[in-house]
């Protein structure tokens, strides 16, 4: 059985996170009435059961038990621009940095490059932040560029797709589906735009994927690096039977 990865979110600011969780969850969950959410994650290619965890940062953090978090794959931090805000950053990616959870978002409403008042931050000091520290800047208020050749998502809407984006451990590729009829001619053309896209993602996590692999034992690294290979196989667009009669090769 799966160890079932956690997406940790911590609040760091004094506004309510709930909008964030609204991003993430399904509408129909309540997460006000519990801080650990069993959610799934589902794309086209595959699908993943993951849980949630959310608090908001107390003066108490730098007595928890950081072993709670080993099985983060994904932290989200949402943070405001004031170095108090980053401080507290600080302090929790000095207990959670050791388990190298591979998606790393910091997350911020809007910053401004000219700060009005000492406790503030600039733009250019928390993209430094986030660039000494391996995060990637999510800024809400951001808008895609209408005069850019690839509308990548930005803004809140990058959030999800990040989370999508990720090689979760325990994740379980869709299969194709199969018309039954044989007919060659009938089988749907793959989105060549969209595979590669996802190819690009998969490759870009090569090294975790590694680092992940060397913890697991002989038979569990087998099976993993099955998924992956079967991962990248997918985002080629090649079927799950072309991938079958190449390992029998």
């Amino acid at each position: 059985m799966n160890t079932i990865p956690h997406c940790s979110l911590i609040n760091l600011t004094s506004a309510p996170s709930s909008w964030i969780l609204d991003l993430i969850l399904h509408p129909e969950q309540s997460p006000e009435q519990q801080n650990t959410i069993p959610f799934k994650i589902q794309t086209k290619y595959f699908n993943a059961d993951i849980h949630l965890n959310h608090f908001h940062y107390s003066e108490h953090w730098e007595t928890e038990d950081s072993e709670k978090f080993n099985r983060t794959e994904a932290l989200l931090l949402y943070c405001e621009g004031t170095k108090e805000s980053f401080a507290k950053a600080e302090k929790v990616w000095e207990k959670m940095k050791e388990f190298s959870p591979p998606v790393c978002l910091c997350i911020i409403d809007s910053t401004r490059e000219e700060v009005e008042q000492e406790h503030e931050i600039s733009r250019t000091g928390i993209l430094s932040w986030c660039l000494n520290n391996q995060f990637e800047l999510i800024e809400c208020d951001e808008e895609i560029d209408e005069c850019g050749e690839i509308e990548d998502k930005v803004g809140k809407d990058r959030i999800l797709e990040a989370l999508k984006s990720h090689t979760w451990s325990n994740m379980e590729l869709i299969e194709n589906s199969k018309s039954g009829t044989g007919a060659e001619d009938e089988k749907p053309k793959p989105n060549l735009e969209a595979n590669m896209d996802s190819f690009e993602s998969l490759f870009a996590q090569l090294a975790s994927m590694k680092e992940k692999s060397s913890n697991l034992s002989p038979a569990d690294r087998k099976l993993y690096a099955e998924q992956v290979a079967m991962s990248f196989y997918a985002a080629m667009g090649s079927s799950d039977d072309e991938f079958d009669d190449v390992n029998d090769v």
